[in-house]
């Protein structure tokens, strides 16, 4: 968070010592205006006495204030905008991840919508083949192979239950086991 201030505030220092800097050079210029115009000597005691006396000279002393103060401002503008981009750039890259996430999420549903229907078209094959037999026993014998087979099964066993519905009952089964 200390880091964060010192960032922000970054700008408001450097455009407020410019304001400030340049605002100098009101006064500055000024005086020396006032001394060559006065026909006076150039020395620092001249210098003095221009500043003093003209009341003017004052105002125009307030303007490295002034000037620093609203480059200042300026600058605390500057530093909302960075410190606002730096936000944005952050919040972009958390979309990407956020992004990249989803997509895996949709090409593993994808994935496995796929594997469903590829199940769905075999159940449907299976049982389009197997409406083609009349007798029980060759049906179940059927089916079970074609279980076995199509969905890659070591084993399959098709159980019925007995006339009480107490026990399962194999029924049918493509293999010895």
């Amino acid at each position: 968070m200390m880091q964060d201030n010192k960032i922000v505030q970054n700008e408001t220092r450097r455009y407020a010592l410019f304001g400030v800097l340049f605002g100098l050079l009101f006064p500055v210029a000024a005086t020396i205006i006032r001394v060559t115009t006065g026909e006076l000597p150039f020395y620092f005691s001249s210098l003095l006495l221009v500043q003093s006396t003209d009341p003017l000279l004052w105002i125009i002393d307030t303007a490295p204030v002034f000037l620093g103060y609203f480059a200042g401002l300026a600058g605390r503008r500057q530093d909302i905008v960075n410190n606002r981009i730096k936000e944005l750039h952050e919040q972009e890259v958390e979309l990407r991840n956020i992004q990249v996430t989803l997509e895996q999420r949709v090409a593993d549903r994808t994935r496995e919508l796929e594997s469903q229907t590829v199940r769905m078209r075999i159940a449907a094959e299976i049982t389009k083949e197997a409406a083609s037999y009349s007798d029980l026993a060759q049906l179940l014998e059927r089916v079970g192979e074609l279980i076995q087979d199509r969905f890659g099964f070591y084993h399959t066993g098709i159980f019925l239950l007995d006339d009480n519905k107490e026990y399962a009952v194999l029924a049918a089964s493509p293999t010895e086991a």
